[in-house]
């Protein structure tokens, strides 16, 4: 089942997106950054309906990342 509200990406924000990016890109890329600018899309839409994780959680498991490097 496709969720709207997390699904899709806006097409204003990918071109844009493009539109900053070297005349030759390799595909993988490209992709990750249409994978990058669909997690972030999808992350505000969650933060605006109050869904997700709080900031204070976020930054200890930041911080838990820096200390296992």
């Amino acid at each position: 089942m496709v969720d709207t509200a997390t699904d899709f990406i806006s097409r204003d924000n990918l071109l844009q997106s493009i539109s900053k990016m070297p005349d030759r890109i390799s595909i993988d890329a490209l992709m990750d950054e249409i994978i990058f600018l669909y997690k972030v899309e999808a992350a505000l839409k969650k933060s605006q309906k109050g869904e997700g994780i709080p900031v204070e959680a976020f930054r200890e498991k930041v911080r838990s990342w820096a200390k296992s490097k």
